[in-house]
């Protein structure tokens, strides 16, 4: 194993984790340290930011699972953030230490903590995928919303999401205007395993492939899996036709204008208008509000 580290200490994030009915109401301060072990002489020598891994990455995945749905023990938060460690094939270990410094003892202490330490071989990968969902039937949104919950229910961890947007039909164009949005996960599943549980999301909402491109309640599609490239007859990965989309294209870059320049592509809203604001959204998928 290598000697070599990536620290990040001292993160600080506000969070609705434990056990009480206060706690998740109102929410504390939790802080994070990360210690990842891998071999920085591949960065050292190309100074290549691909050879190593990408602190700011990081740093989002932690502070969305904070933010994020919360987790009755902090064990398990902090086995959650070792995963996200290993979603750069170069890491080998990874340790935790997440502190609670409001615990609610009763009295007074510095913080209560809990502190891992995972191996590579010993924990499930954990991947980053981006997803574009559709509706242009029935009420638009709540498909889009529905949809997305499903994917969560079923385990998949939101690290962001753009906001809504009303887009003209591609293709078969006699038909309604789509809502769109676009999703980043985390996910332990393998890129066939996600595309089954996607198409069960849209067959839980009634999808009916009748016509191509034609009119869905649910259309969930899977744009990026980690760096992934893949060609096989049910799944191309990037999907094939991203780059052609506005509906795809302006979603992604609301979210992460640096992620189209490393793919080689262009923002481009034409043609779409934003309907819901992110923030709107998230509320609905995180806080389950009505």
């Amino acid at each position: 194993m290598s000697r070599d580290k990536i620290i990040l200490k001292g993160m600080r994030f506000y969070g609705r984790h434990g056990c009480l009915a206060a706690e998740l109401e109102l929410g504390q301060w939790f802080e994070v340290d990360l210690e990842l072990t891998l071999d920085l002489a591949p960065a050292g020598k190309s100074d290549d930011l691909s050879d190593t891994l990408n602190y700011a990455e990081l740093y989002a995945l932690v502070k969305a699972a904070v933010e994020g749905p919360s987790f009755a023990l902090i064990e398990a938060l902090a086995d959650r953030l070792a995963g996200f460690g290993f979603a750069w094939p170069q890491v080998e270990r990874v340790k935790v230490l997440l502190k609670k410094p409001q615990a609610p003892l009763g009295g007074p202490l510095d913080y209560a903590a809990v502190e891992i330490e995972r191996d590579r071989k010993d924990f499930e990968s954990v991947h980053q995928v981006w997803l574009s969902l559709g509706s242009n039937l029935g009420d638009r949104y709540e498909n889009l919303l529905g949809g997305a919950s499903y994917l969560l229910d079923q385990g998949l961890e939101l690290l962001n999401n753009s906001g809504v947007y009303e887009t003209a039909p591609v293709g078969y164009t006699d038909q309604p205007d789509f809502y769109n949005m676009a999703l980043h996960l985390s996910t332990v599943l393998d890129p066939l395993e996600l595309l089954k549980l996607c198409q069960q999301a849209e067959f839980e909402h009634k999808r009916e492939r009748t016509v191509r491109w034609g009119p869905r309640t649910l259309d969930v599609d899977i744009l990026l899996y980690d760096r992934v490239e893949l060609d096989l007859p049910e799944l191309t990965l990037p999907h094939p036709r991203m780059a052609e989309r506005a509906f795809v294209l302006g979603p992604l870059g609301e979210m992460d204008p640096g992620l189209l320049r490393k793919l080689g592509l262009e923002e481009n809203r034409e043609g779409i208008v934003l309907q819901i604001h992110a923030a709107d959204v998230r509320m609905r998928l995180v806080d389950k509000k009505p």
